[in-house]
């Protein structure tokens, strides 16, 4: 007498339930290795903009880029700060400027500009 070989329905719950449970526990692991790939990607883009700051210094003769906002009008003076230095370095860095902004920071591509 020939007896099928299948799967009963009872083993194949199992073999998903225990599925489940490993993927349950492999996607925290997953989760953490994105946020230090994400963490890793913005210390690159920082490290770019600091590359970029020094080739700014090297063609101007050592003199930090302007800023855009006067500080005071009376006297009148500029800091360096505002977002006068990133037109300044553009040419340094990435085309498209996503080197300003981290990529774990979720809301900074729409408020990047609004910053200083």
């Amino acid at each position: 007498m020939a007896r099928d070989r299948a799967f009963t329905l009872t083993e194949l719950l199992v073999v998903m339930a225990v599925l489940a449970i490993l993927a349950g526990l492999i996607m925290p692991a997953l989760m953490s290795a994105m946020e230090a790939a994400r963490r890793t990607k913005c210390a690159s883009r920082l490290h770019q903009v600091g590359i970029g700051f020094l080739l700014y210094l090297n063609d101007s003769g050592q003199v930090y880029p302007w800023a855009e906002d006067p500080v005071s009008t009376d006297p009148y003076y500029w800091l360096w700060m505002g977002r006068g230095w990133r037109k300044a370095v553009e040419r340094y860095v990435d085309d498209k400027l996503e080197v300003l902004y981290c990529p774990s920071d979720e809301t900074a591509p729409q408020t990047w500009e609004s910053t200083s």
